[in-house]
This record gives C-alpha cells, structure tokens and sequence, in this order.
C-alpha cells in the first residue's frame, strides 16, 4: 500500500516514511534489550489520541508504539 499501512517495515524504513508521527506496529520484531527492528505497520498519525482510539479500535495482539520526531525539548518531561 501507499501509505505504508499493511507493510512490514524496518525502523529506519518507519522513521523515513513517517516524519514525526506516532506509529502502531503489530508483531514487532525486537533486540534482546526489546528495541522494535521491524514490524507491520498497522496505523500511522499525527495525534497521540488518535493512537489511543486505533489501539482500542485494531486491539493487535502484540504491537509496539514509535514516534518517529523528537519527543523532548531542553526542559520538556515526557508523559505517556
């Protein structure tokens, strides 16, 4: 597909397809220290809230959220 949903992508495939969006990866295949390599694509957005509702709505049985931006800025804390 073209807009990368339904694909299995690698990390760097995801952060180059996807400019500061949050993704959704079902079955992701990870390091032994639980870092995502690669997975399907099952949604990618620019809200975090529409994650939520995707999450709820797809229910994978085994997924991983990424966001492919920067997360903090100096000072920021982060809360998810």
């Amino acid at each position: 597909m073209d807009n990368g949903v339904g694909q299995i992508m690698s990390v760097e495939e995801i952060n180059s397809a996807f400019e500061s969006e949050w993704v959704l990866v079902e079955d992701p295949e990870v390091e032994e220290n639980l870092i995502v390599k690669r997975g399907k694509v099952l949604w990618h957005g620019k809200d975090k809230d529409d994650l939520y509702r995707m999450m709820k709505e797809l229910q994978p049985r085994s997924a991983a959220v990424l966001y492919t931006g920067k997360i903090l800025k100096e000072g920021e804390v982060l809360m998810l």
